[in-house]
């Protein structure tokens, strides 16, 4: 099993059984939804919106080192590292977030 495919399987484990499934939590995320990775954000006024060009940089909150969010239903589920899988962006999951907002680490793919 190649490290992305396992990846993959581990996110679709913790989404199909997230932290707190077997006791019912409601802050448990539904097992199936839109998974969404955050990189950071910042505070943009309407006139800086209005000035955006192509080429234009934003400065994200998060440095560049920083693991990103991941979310599925709208619920943060994991942390994890970007990396590039088969020319295209994805995340290696490095933190499972219990449903108490504690981290444990994933285990090893």
């Amino acid at each position: 099993m190649t490290e992305e495919r396992g990846t993959h399987d581990a996110l679709a484990q913790v989404a199909a059984d997230p932290p707190g499934a077997a006791d019912g939590d409601p802050r448990r995320p539904p097992a199936d939804g839109v998974l969404r990775v955050e990189l950071g954000r910042m505070w943009l006024a309407t006139d800086q919106a209005a000035s955006l060009r192509p080429g234009s940089a934003l400065a994200l909150d998060a440095g560049a080192e920083d693991l990103v969010d991941v979310y599925v239903g709208g619920r943060l589920l994991a942390k994890g590292a970007l990396l590039a899988v088969d020319g295209k962006i994805g995340v290696r999951v490095k933190q499972i977030l219990a449903p108490a907002g504690r981290a444990r680490e994933a285990a090893p793919l």
